[in-house]
């Protein structure tokens, strides 16, 4: 079985559901992945350290929508991104 290559993931206001976004991500973001997009209707927390060195390669477009985006000097560049939106 393949990697996803486009992962689009739209959470309405549950705070039921909030608790889990970090554990689907942890397996859906995956080297292979192309496209991420996170529509959320309350303020998260995007973890960089799912960008992984595979994940970094790979990326193409990287749309996070609600989301705290805070890089760190270890997070290296993203040499296959061509969309940006935050």
């Amino acid at each position: 079985m393949g990697t996803a290559k486009i992962l689009k993931l739209n959470v309405a206001d549950e705070d039921s559901t909030y608790p889990y976004i970090d554990r689907w991500l942890e397996v859906a973001v995956t080297p292979g992945i192309e496209e991420l997009t996170l529509t959320l209707h309350k303020k998260y927390i995007f973890a960089c350290s799912l960008l992984s060195d595979g994940v970094r390669d790979s990326i193409r477009c990287l749309e996070l929508n609600l989301c705290a985006f805070h890089p760190m000097a270890e997070l290296g560049p993203l040499r296959s991104l061509t969309k940006l939106h935050l």
